[in-house]
């Protein structure tokens, strides 16, 4: 039969109770929050054709209407606008 001294069973005994005792939990830091872009403004989009002799008249008249022309490209016999306007 083993032979166990008693100080010796008592400091297993103290071991395995304390390795089973869960240790205190860390709060777990919350997500940060999204970055200012993606909760900013919605935009609307649009492009359109337009003649070549109504590139003035149009852009103004979107401007008016809260439009803004994010680019233009030319073509034969007149151009692509594309604009955008929060929304």
């Amino acid at each position: 039969m083993l032979k166990v001294r008693p100080l010796a069973a008592a400091v297993l005994v103290l071991a395995v109770l304390l390795g089973s005792v869960p240790a205190r939990a860390e709060p777990v830091p919350s997500a940060p929050p999204p970055p200012p872009a993606l909760n900013g403004p919605r935009w609307q989009q649009t492009c359109e054709n337009i003649p070549s002799g109504k590139l003035d008249t149009r852009v103004k008249d979107r401007g008016l209407a809260g439009w803004e022309l994010v680019t233009i490209l030319g073509e034969g016999s007149g151009f692509i606008g594309c604009f955008k306007r929060p929304g």
